[in-house]
């Protein structure tokens, strides 16, 4: 019988005694992928609660109380769920499609033209062509590995093929990774947040970088104490819509921009900062640790080689396309913030605005990863929960503050230096992520003689890779000191900024 049967069933039948309406496709979309982050390169455990109201309608809760990683359950016997267990037979090739599209997409793709400029035209283009296809690779090895374990999460297959301390070191990555999305997030809006208070008051608010930081403190540690994550499903829908009407007008503008006035002098490897690339183009490809749940909620498992291989197509023709065309149309003027090569008008401020309310509405699910894997350190026994203590429940609140507060400290400290805090990211915490852990991992399960080698070559090339970028990344920030992102107010260049029509909306 299939796993979870007995418990979908119950709720099946409640919910129709109770004449409630299934949710519509979209909302029903986005909380399946929020479920998701509940077994974000971790485990799943059944919850105490049997409410309805607190889970979705595979039956699994989406409540990071009920989520704590422990060791045993409450009869004293391991209670540990796969992922086969969660979501299976749930949803078809689109559904997993979708959730693939949106566990890339993200600021990541407004970095790459900043990060074209930094690796040349033509490396930029080949890189990201060779690492989407590596990218694809290994995440199709670590999906063969964890079927071929029964299911296991990402960290559960280090746990057991090389030990628990192997298990940790997944879960210290994936927890460094999401923390250093966060700190990118922090200086994204911030950057973006002063632009917009400069713009708007016509340069008579100027304000330091660490008041923005504070103001997004006051947003983030009251949403980094909500426990189910499913309240975040419309947060992240419009998100999403705001991200997507960012990224239409950005293309526009940059082929406006070349229509009108040509392409700017390009070119086609930069020697002194290609690798800085290299970081750029791994934070934006993350997207990992994800692919083990959406791979088996599927319908149909064994077509999900074939649905990543169309994404992963569609991902880095759309990374391509804006790196090129940004890069094409600003030249060396480029701004890692691509909205500061923005005229301004009311339409540009707008969208503006809202794609920083977009990436704050996703700074929680982009820290809850951290909490779930640094909580159960903390407080890791079962007993020790928010629902059996409210004690323990401010306990939690007050280390989720201090967590967001560390955060918020570490990005004022790189706030002059984005490109640099997101290319060491990519670097030292996504590279082991996206290249070694899997191949590191299939070794164990394959008997092909070639996938051994090239197993072993992806895992040399991973470790290469990382120290290289990592130790050229935190160089070349000692060296070249930090960015001056560009005046709106007094043009260094002493040019016009090109005005693009507002489409009849302003």
């Amino acid at each position: 019988m299939e796993p979870g049967m007995f418990r979908r069933q119950f709720l099946q039948n409640k919910a129709q005694r109770e004449r409630k309406r299934p949710p519509m496709f979209i909302t029903r979309n986005f909380i399946d992928f929020l479920a998701l982050y509940g077994v974000y390169g971790g485990d799943v455990y059944p919850s105490d609660d049997d409410e309805d109201t607190d889970s979705n309608a595979t039956g699994f809760a989406i409540d990071s109380e009920d989520l704590v990683d422990e060791e045993m359950g409450r009869g004293g016997r391991s209670e540990r769920l796969t992922y086969e267990e969660v979501g299976r037979n749930h949803h078809d090739e689109s559904k997993a499609f979708f959730m693939l599209l949106k566990a890339f997409v993200g600021t990541g793709v407004l970095f790459l033209p900043k990060g074209f400029l930094n690796g040349g035209l033509g490396f930029s283009m080949v890189l990201l062509v060779v690492l989407g296809y590596l990218t694809l690779h290994c995440m199709i090895l670590l999906v063969d590995t964890s079927r071929s374990l029964g299911g296991k999460s990402f960290g559960d297959i280090g746990g057991h093929i090389y030990g628990p301390y192997m298990r940790q070191l997944v879960l210290a990555s994936i927890a460094i990774s999401q923390m250093g999305f966060c700190c990118a997030y922090f200086i994204f809006v911030g950057q973006n947040l002063r632009d917009l208070l400069m713009v708007s008051s016509g340069c008579r608010i100027i304000w330091p970088d660490w008041v923005f930081i504070l103001i997004q403190l006051a947003v983030y540690i009251p949403l980094s104490w909500v426990r189910r994550i499913k309240n975040f499903g419309i947060t992240s829908l419009i998100a999403d819509v705001f991200i997507l009407l960012g990224l239409g007008y950005i293309f526009m503008y940059d082929l406006s921009v070349i229509g009108q006035t040509g392409i700017k002098p390009t070119a086609w490897i930069n020697i002194e900062s290609f690798s800085l690339f290299v970081g750029t183009a791994m934070f934006a490809f993350e997207g990992i640790c994800l692919i083990l749940p959406i791979a088996e909620s599927m319908q149909h498992p064994q077509k999900f080689s074939s649905v990543l291989s169309w994404c992963i197509l569609l991902i880095g023709t759309i990374f391509i396309t804006i790196g090129t065309l940004g890069y094409m149309s600003f030249g060396d003027q480029i701004e890692t913030v691509l909205f500061l090569n923005l005229p301004q008008n009311p339409l540009v401020n707008s969208i503006q605005f809202f794609y920083a309310v977009a990436i704050m509405l996703s700074f929680p699910l982009t820290i809850y990863p951290v909490i779930r894997i640094t909580e159960q350190k903390l407080f890791g026994h079962y007993s020790r929960t928010g629902k059996s203590s409210p004690v323990v429940k401010w306990q939690k609140n007050l280390y989720r503050a201090v967590l967001a507060c560390m955060l918020g400290v570490i990005s004022w400290a790189g706030s002059t230096s984005l490109d640099k805090v997101v290319s060491l990211v990519g670097c030292f915490a996504c590279i082991p992520l996206s290249f070694i852990y899997p191949a590191l991992f299939h070794l164990h399960i394959t008997t092909s003689w070639w996938a051994r080698v090239t197993d072993w070559m992806l895992v040399g090339f991973g470790t290469v890779a990382m120290v290289y970028t990592t130790f050229v990344t935190l160089e070349q920030w000692a060296i070249n000191g930090p960015d001056t992102p560009r005046d709106r107010c007094h043009d260094a260049m002493g040019t016009q900024l090109l005005e693009l029509p507002s489409f009849g909306l302003w």
